[in-house]
This record gives structure tokens, sequence and C-alpha cells, in this order.
């Protein structure tokens, strides 16, 4: 053999069978780890081998994006819809997704325009990118308006400072309606403290599920931690366990007694309010309605019986007066009525 031939066959590479498959694999696996740079490695190396694959494509996408490689993302989206790779409004999905985060609304504008201009919305998507496209404009409209005021500079909101019910309600509203790129920060640190108030906290959570917040955030509320993704949060009106337990109570109480279940209603919307979206615990849901409805029955001075109550909705006695104490606590936090 010539030392040409030698050569030639020196600089052939032959990956291993199947390879990008394996990479795709340990990318993933790493992307469910949360070990999101060592993701957008396996995934690059994957992208290099088969630069057509959908799932490596999707998945480097993600990647970028969980490490909070915007840019890279919105790149790799564009490369995707420019080259028809993957399902096309999935893409566009999370094309829009990356620009939401990246706050640049002129490009979402246009975009969703231009699918409603050709036609490419199915019916069942036609809600979802009209509210998108409205909050939008909305704050491609502040943006404006704010460059024309700010400097540029940080403005703190002093959310600890603030007590007044009112006053809390007005500045969410504002905060709803403008660009709070320089407020998350701020607005996290209230939602996961202890000191800030339950009813703030969801107010709070509201406007940063309005802006589409998509990363997990910490919220405590009386003394229970849990994490949540702002945007996929349902609407407070469709929260399942008030839906479960107004169900609950409407079946138990609505023939004996309307306007006692009114009241009972009113103090399930108003603590479940203010807990949202951590659902109350450990106990079932007839418990909790019993609860409730024997703490209105206490409100307006009504005689009670334990042990009809218990048979009403077959729950024991010693969860019964658990859920009871429990949720006089949360009264103590109670604003009227919301």
């Amino acid at each position: 053999m010539t030392k040409h031939n030698r050569d030639d066959k020196k600089n052939k590479v032959i990956p291993f069978p199947f390879l990008d498959r394996r990479l795709l694999e340990k990318g993933l696996e790493a992307l469910h780890r949360r070990e999101f740079q060592e993701a957008v490695d396996f995934l690059t190396e994957a992208s290099e081998l088969n630069d057509k694959d959908e799932d490596i494509q999707t998945g480097l996408v993600l990647a970028f994006f969980e490490s909070g490689q915007l840019q890279h993302a919105q790149k790799q989206a564009e490369y995707m819809l420019h080259n028809g790779i993957g399902d096309y409004l999935q893409v566009v999905d999370m094309y829009l997704m990356i620009l939401v985060q990246l706050h640049r609304y002129d490009e979402i504008v246009t975009t969703i325009e231009y699918l409603f201009e050709e036609n490419k919305v199915p019916h069942e998507k036609f809600e979802h990118f009209s509210r998108l496209l409205e909050f939008s404009r909305r704050m491609a409209e502040a943006d404006i308006k704010s460059s024309e005021v700010e400097d540029g500079s940080e403005n703190h909101l002093q959310l600890f400072e603030i007590k007044d019910q009112q006053e809390q309600m007005m500045l969410a509203k504002e905060l709803a309606e403008k660009n709070i790129v320089h407020n998350v920060k701020e607005i996290l640190s209230y939602i996961r403290s202890e000191e800030g108030h339950p009813f703030f906290k969801t107010l709070l959570l509201d406007v940063l599920k309005q802006h589409l917040y998509n990363k997990e955030v910490i919220v405590e509320k009386m003394g229970n931690i849990k994490s949540f993704v702002p945007a996929h949060l349902p609407d407070f009106e469709h929260f399942l366990q008030r839906i479960e337990m107004l169900k609950v109570l409407e079946e138990k109480m609505e023939q004996d007694d309307p306007i006692l279940l009114e009241h009972a209603a009113s103090l399930v919307n108003r603590h479940l309010f203010l807990m949202y979206p951590i659902e109350l615990e450990p106990f079932s849901i007839e418990t909790w309605s019993a609860a409730y409805h024997t703490l209105a029955i206490d409100y307006l001075g009504m005689d009670l019986a334990v042990d009809e109550m218990l048979e009403k909705y077959c729950v024991e006695e010693e969860d019964y007066h658990a859920a009871i104490t429990y949720i006089e606590a949360i009264e103590e936090f109670s604003y009227p009525k919301i």
C-alpha cells in the first residue's frame, strides 16, 4: 500500500452507527437532570451529524432556552422554520416563547400578523394567538412610552412597603400593562419571601402569568413552599381545587340553605385566592368542604351538629377538626371579600 493510500484511509472518519441518536439520548437525559449546558454540548454534536432531525433540533432549542442562551435558541428556532423541520405551529410556538423572554414584542406582532394574514392559524389555536398578539401589541406600545420617559435605570417598587390592599391592586394592574424586565427580580424575591402577604403574592403571580413568564418561580404561602411556572398556571377561576370544592358544597348545601352556601363559597374563594396556586393539603376535598360548611355556620351564629356534619360529608373527625383549625389560620390573613 502506498503512502498516499494510507493517508486517504487515515483521513476518512467513519462515525459509529446511530451516534446521532445516542447523543440525542444523552442530551435529553441531561435536560431531564437540568444539566443544561451539558445538554447543549451533546445536542450540538448530534446536530453536526444530523442537522435535519426534528428531535435533535427541537432538543437543541430547548437546551439553549433553558441554559439562558436565548439568542442561540432564537437562531435555532429560525433555522427550523426556514428549513421546514418539525411541526410548523409547534416550532412557531417555541419561537414566540423565546421572543417573549427576549421582550421582542414587535417581532412577535409581525410573526402572528403574518400567520393570520396567510390563514395559517387553525381554529383551536385562534384564541391563543389572538391573546398573544393583543398582549404583544400592548407591550410594544408600553416599550415606546417607557423609552420616552425613562433613563434605563432600574425602578425599585418597594413591594414590602405596600400594605394597603387597594394600592397593591393598583400596582399589579399597572405592572400588567408595562414592561417588567427591570422589576422581575424584586417580584420574585417578594413571592418567595416569608414576609410577603399571600394576597399580594397572588396578584404578582398573575402579573408574571400575564407576561408569560416561563421560568420556575418559588412561592411561599403560610409556610408552604412550592415551585410553579407562571405561564403554565390556570386562571384562578379554573383552579381545580376551587372548582371541586365549590361543586361538593353545592351538592351538599344548595337544597337546604342557598344563602349559607353563598357564604361558604365566599370563604372558599377568598381563602383559595390567598393560597393560589398552592392547594390546601393534606385532606380530601370533602374534608375541606365540611370545614368550610362549618365555618360558614359558625360565622352566621347558627347551631351546629358535628356528628351530622361528619356523616353528611363522610369524613374523619380528627381530619375535620384539623382542617377547621387550618382554615381559621388562613382567615387571619384574609382580606375583605374579593
